[in-house]
């Protein structure tokens, strides 16, 4: 719905009466049902009139004078209307002014204040039906004397609210009421903000009707206390913050995503042809010399796309049980020597287990990148602290960490005595590629990959912190019943497998096809080449001896995808199994079904032990009924 959709519903379906009209000639442009049904004129009969039509004779006048002499951006008064069959009302009529497709027009809104101004005028007449309707009401009734600008009375409501005592009110100034600075009476209907006996502050909304005494003018009051308004609505602006800032989260972690899933492909050709080529090669050869440095390169490239991945939380990662306080407390050591001897350490487990499902090499580098974040923040020296616990969140609680579900959690909280984060800073901290060091001493990647491994986890990471006064970085992670895994033993990486099948490659990258091939032929395999889907579908067609046992398929590719593959590969050669490589990783990959049937996957990139383990172990998964 447009903004002019909007406005015009809102015109429409007003319960009060609103009125749009001319100022220079004073015509009725537009006036809605509820002015219509109030009145008793038809749309067409107003749009025949001119505002002064409705009113009586003397308030008619009133009005020409005032438009004359005074016509203000805004104005309010109450007014004495005419309807069509003839009853006057009292209307307290608001009026803005609005530029509208050249013209100066005016927008009025009018409330029907006849019955109310009736009843303050009988009140004048009956102090015992005005102290009846005066406590009756349902809002907070002030009564102020104009001239005085002093309190003459206030309902029970009103005594409540402001803390008083009936005999403290009578000749209490009107401006102890008001936290604002002002004249009185108007201060008191604008004020948004009151002030109760005790000096305490609270917003409120406020209604002023004058009436007449004899004794002089008087304002009627209704006053509103709106604090759990205005607090609902601070919830709902800070929910749609959070909202916001996680589809922008989101969308960057797809964008990064991406970026580390073609890297990964790059990085595949670069790590295994320097695998290969090292093999070659005799020691000691200047251009092994280079190879292994290009090799510890790649390493460290994918070092980097691991921390991409882990903040589009599209990692490889291999969760089990463990407890958090074990895992902050084997680290300790090796925290020590990161951060350096002019910053204190101080490790605190909790007196409980506190046991979460996750990768350890994940939790390691997320307390290892708070870590360095605390000591790149401490450089003349501080302290820095790292605990872990539990915490119990009910709903309220869980609001304030990222939208979280009530529920149990394991907690790590690492504190640093240094500077704090700028207030401006505190919005960006877990973006990619932020940072508030300075050039060339930080990626912008370290908080970025803390968010998505606590993200990838189901927890969340937050971040306190007042300027000068240090920050507090807590993690929250999921508690997990179950009993803690024991360690496997280390055990030596045995060479790679061989075999004599004959293997299907489904690459779209052909350095990485090549390279495929090439591994796999040096390990006993007999290798087919597809560069696409549909290729792949055409050499399998034309393996009439079934040769092939099994097809190595990458997840994206033109004009046959992964997923489309394997499912073609199932209906018409059922005994071929499938093993997925992709720079995503499985749990990011679409069309997930096809895993269930029993496809294997492999990350990119990957090194030569690892293509030839798992070929064979996906060989060797093959039932012997089927491998014929």
């Amino acid at each position: 719905m447009s903004a002019a959709d909007t406005c015009r519903a809102i015109f429409d379906h007003n319960p009060n009466p609103m009125v749009v009209y001319d100022e220079t000639s004073l015509s009725i442009l537009a006036v809605n049902d509820a002015m219509v049904a109030r009145y008793g004129y038809s749309h067409e009969e107003f749009l025949a009139m001119r505002i002064l039509d409705y009113r009586t004779k003397e308030d008619a006048s009133r009005l020409s004078r005032n438009l004359a002499t005074n016509p203000g951006e805004q104005n309010r008064g109450v007014w004495r209307h005419r309807t069509k069959s003839g009853e006057v009302i009292e209307a307290d009529v608001t009026t803005v002014r609005h530029l509208s497709e050249g013209r100066f027009v005016r927008i009025s809104i009018l409330r029907d204040v006849t019955d109310w101004n009736r009843a303050l005028r009988e009140l004048r007449d009956s102090e015992r039906n005005w102290r009846r309707l005066f406590n009756a009401v349902a809002d907070a009734l002030v009564v102020i004397d104009v001239g005085a600008g002093r309190v003459l009375e206030m309902n029970d409501i009103a005594l409540a609210m402001y803390g008083y005592a009936r005999d403290e009110v009578s000749g209490l100034p009107a401006a102890a009421l008001c936290a604002e600075p002002g004249p009185i009476p108007g201060r008191f209907a604008d004020a948004r903000r009151h002030r109760r006996k005790d000096g305490t502050e609270f917003p409120v909304e406020v209604r002023n009707s004058e009436i007449e005494s004899e004794e002089g003018p008087r304002i009627v009051a209704a006053v509103r206390d709106i604090t759990a308004r205005m607090e609902s609505e601070r919830r709902l602006i800070e929910t749609e913050s959070r909202l916001r800032q996680a589809q922008k989260m989101e969308a960057v972690g797809r964008l990064a995503g991406g970026i580390a899933h073609d890297f990964n492909n790059l990085l595949t050709a670069i790590l295994g042809l320097s695998e290969v080529s090292i093999a070659a090669l005799p020691v000691g050869h200047q251009v092994r010399a280079d190879l292994e440095e290009i090799r510890r390169t790649g390493v460290r490239a994918a070092t980097l796309t691991g921390q991409l991945l882990a903040f589009s939380r599209r990692q490889v990662i291999e969760p089990r049980p463990f407890d958090l306080n074990d895992a902050v407390l084997s680290m300790a050591k090796l925290l020590r020597r990161v951060i350096g001897e002019h910053i204190e350490l101080s490790v605190v487990p909790g007196a409980r287990p506190a046991v979460v499902r996750a990768d350890p090499g994940q939790i390691e580098q997320l307390v290892m990148n708070l870590a360095v974040n605390a000591r790149d923040a401490m450089s003349e020296g501080g302290k820095l602290t790292i605990e872990a616990g539990l915490i119990e969140l009910d709903v309220s609680s869980a609001a304030a960490y990222d939208g979280l579900a009530a529920g149990a959690y394991a907690r790590l909280i690492v504190t640093d005595t240094g500077p704090g984060v700028p207030d401006a800073a505190r919005p960006h901290l877990f973006e990619p590629f932020f940072t508030t060091k300075e050039r060339g001493k930080g990626t912008g990647l370290g908080l970025a990959t803390c968010y998505g491994i606590a993200k990838q986890n189901g927890g969340a990471v937050i971040c306190r912190s007042d300027s000068g006064q240090g920050a507090v970085f807590e993690v929250l992670l999921p508690r997990h019943a179950a009993d803690l895994a024991k360690e496997n033993s280390g055990a030596p990486v045995p060479p790679p497998p061989r075999g004599n099948e004959t293997v299907l490659i489904a690459e779209d990258e052909a350095p990485i096809r090549r390279l495929s091939t090439r591994i796999l032929g040096s390990l006993g395999y007999t290798v087919l080449e597809a560069p696409d889907g549909e290729e792949a579908l055409e050499v399998l067609a034309g393996d009439r001896e079934r040769r092939v046992r099994l097809a190595l398929i990458d997840m994206v590719m033109p004009k046959l995808g992964g997923v489309k593959l394997a499912e073609a590969i199932a209906r018409v050669r059922p005994d071929v199994r499938v093993l997925f490589t992709s720079g995503y990783t499985e749990d990011a990959i679409p069309g997930r079904a096809v895993f269930e049937s029993g496809a294997e996957f492999l990350s990119k990139p990957y090194t030569v032990g690892e293509l030839g383990t798992r070929i064979r172990a996906t060989l060797d998964a093959v039932p012997s009924a089927q491998a014929q």
